[in-house]
């Protein structure tokens, strides 16, 4: 399954949770657009500093989402 399909409108729910995940991973780069190893201590896992940015973030969205 692609996420465009023909006919589907441009608001549905999977390109919503599409574009506020793709949003949400922004806020793991430093504002010199580097990867801290304080977010992502070996370039593929969270470490607990991530995983809070991370839910920083994306909770008022989820909330609007009805979550």
């Amino acid at each position: 399954m692609s996420l465009f399909q023909p006919g589907e409108s441009p608001y549905s729910t999977r390109k919503r949770w599409f574009l506020l995940f793709s949003f949400a991973l922004l806020v793991f780069f430093e504002p010199g657009g580097t990867l801290s190893s304080k977010i992502m201590p070996n370039g593929l896992h969270l470490s607990p500093t991530g995983y809070q940015r991370w839910a920083t973030a994306i909770e008022p969205h989820l909330e609007k989402l009805g979550f």
